[in-house]
């Protein structure tokens, strides 16, 4: 009997070259670009936000550099479906906001902070300092950048070994990035490894389905997009 295939194959691949480029970007991202302008921001050259709004800036322009064509050849497949990659985006979104009514009630009760998760608060506190710095850094410049790393190399590396090593390594990498400056401080905040776990699958899901890293790119900025609307 004839196998019926409901969704093309996943095809949205990086060339060995730009893996590697592109998983440099993560130490370059997290260790880095921070320690190079930190002593700036103590000084009082730079605002909080500004730094990282540098940060991001610095790593997306990488970004798009080293992936440009990787982004270019992504597009067209965004073009020839972009209705089904849009209801991907929609389907997303209604799945995590889902998931967080419920993972956000049990996680104040476990952990007790009425701060909530610390990366949010963050983001809020240098929202405060600069919305619109925040607020390009958060829709434009994280998608770009963390969808290049998290997606394009470490879920698109692992899925051509195994399918289920690449769901689970980009989840778990996605979460711990997240999390771990504020965990390594104060363990109870790995509990919050939990809150980036269902956005982490969707986002996966939908780059799978459409072959194009412009689907996780839009579902990644609709997310923060929401969300730093209703914290400002």
């Amino acid at each position: 009997m004839k196998r019926i295939v409901i969704f093309p194959p996943f095809t949205s691949r990086l060339t060995v070259p730009e893996t590697i480029l592109c998983l440099l970007a993560l130490p370059m991202h997290i260790w880095i670009l921070p320690r190079l302008l930190t002593s700036f921001v103590l000084s009082g050259q730079l605002t909080e936000s500004t730094g990282n709004f540098l940060v991001y800036s610095i790593g997306a322009v990488y970004m798009m550099i080293v992936l440009g064509r990787f982004f270019r050849r992504d597009y067209d497949m965004l073009c020839d479906r972009f209705l089904f990659c849009l209801h991907e985006v929609i389907v997303g979104y209604g799945f995590y906001f889902c998931c967080n009514m419920i993972i956000g009630p049990l996680l104040y009760s476990l952990v007790g902070d009425p701060a909530g998760n610390p990366n949010t608060a963050a983001v809020a506190g240098l929202a405060q300092i600069n919305r619109g710095q925040i607020t390009a850094m958060a829709v434009i410049l994280a998608p770009i950048l963390e969808e290049g790393i998290f997606r394009a190399g470490i879920f698109g590396f692992f899925h051509r070994y195994n399918r289920a090593a690449a769901y689970v390594a980009s989840m778990l990498i996605f979460a711990v990035y997240h999390v771990w400056s504020f965990a390594v401080q104060d363990p109870k905040y790995w509990l919050y490894l939990i809150q980036y776990l269902p956005i982490s699958y969707m986002i996966c899901r939908g780059y799978e389905r459409s072959s194009s890293i412009w689907t996780p790119v839009m579902l990644h900025a609709l997310v923060n997009g929401i969300s730093l609307s209703v914290l400002m």
